[in-house]
């Protein structure tokens, strides 16, 4: 099983066509990797912009890419796709999360009028696959290249943000955490459409307690002090995206701020919660003295 890490680099644009906005890939990125985990190609392509009529500022500053270099490339989207799936093969294509293959799709729809791709049969999120290895659990805090190169102490060669070494940089970090077992677990079939309902899928904060995914006679809280059941002060109400009460601890006469998150995910519910101990005098004020007790929970729906 041969596994290839596409990066990608783009360029927000205004699309005439659909009358928005589109971020445009201007360069592609890869890396090869063969069963044992040795690099045995790479690829790379500058792309000629079909939409852009200058770079951003932001995108400018972080690649160095400047306006003139894509301009002078004689490197369609689409030769550079014809080249890259040729490359690709019958690899697992990994990515450092989804939105390059989103950006991909984008930018695929745009020339090809489809919003799959034929040519990849197989996909892995690897930014999905470090988290599980370093044993990051919450979804809400993204972990991102720089940070996890820090946390593997990795020295990168070349800078970032550029799609050949950030592929690279990604290879590094994927082979410095692998693990065949668990990652064949990651690996998606992305010839199946039900693939792409769960890309596109945008997760929900479930509002009311009404709803039938939530198991109202589970939420509830123990004392940090004493483990003592709390005593709820207050009916649940949703603020911030989650519900929140004020609780008491009987034994302790502690209060407490106590609040349930739930988003509806794909294929699970997520479950957040959290616990602050509040101020004695102020035990129905929102200020707090510290968050003293976290959680997150996943229900398969």
């Amino acid at each position: 099983m041969e596994i290839v890490i596409l990066d990608l680099e783009w360029n927000a644009a205004f699309y005439k066509d659909e009358m928005r906005f589109l971020n445009e890939i201007i360069e592609f990125g890869a890396v090869k990797l063969d069963e044992n985990l040795n690099c045995i190609g790479s690829f790379s392509a500058l792309l000629k912009p079909k939409i852009s009529r200058r770079m951003n500022r932001r995108t400018a500053e972080l690649t160095g890419i400047a306006f003139n270099d894509l301009k002078q490339s004689d490197i369609t989207f689409c030769e550079a796709l014809k080249n890259f799936t040729e490359f690709l093969g019958d690899a697992v294509l990994l990515t450092w999360g989804t939105t390059d293959i989103t950006t991909l799709i984008d930018n695929y729809f745009m020339y090809y009028a489809e919003r799959t791709l034929p040519f990849m049969t197989q996909y892995c999120n690897v930014q999905e696959f470090a988290m599980k290895q370093l044993n990051l659990n919450d979804p809400a805090k993204q972990l991102g290249v720089k940070a996890c190169v820090d946390i593997l102490e990795i020295v990168p060669d070349e800078n970032l943000h550029r799609a050949d070494s950030d592929a690279y940089v990604e290879a590094l970090i994927f082979k410095t955490l692998y693990n065949k077992e668990v990652f064949e677990g990651f690996i998606q079939n992305a010839a199946d459409p039900e693939f792409y309902r769960k890309l596109f899928y945008k997760p929900v904060f479930i509002n009311s307690l009404d709803n039938p995914l939530i198991k109202r006679s589970a939420m509830r809280f123990y004392c940090p002090h004493c483990a003592s059941r709390l005593r709820m002060l207050t009916h649940w109400q949703y603020k911030n995206r989650g519900f929140v009460a004020h609780l008491q601890c009987k034994k302790c006469v502690k209060f407490f701020a106590g609040k349930y998150t739930f988003k509806k995910m794909y294929d699970y519910l997520n479950i957040q919660t959290r616990l602050s101990e509040l101020l004695p005098e102020q035990p129905h004020e929102e200020n707090v003295v510290i968050d003293i007790e976290s959680d997150i929970d996943t229900v398969s729906v």
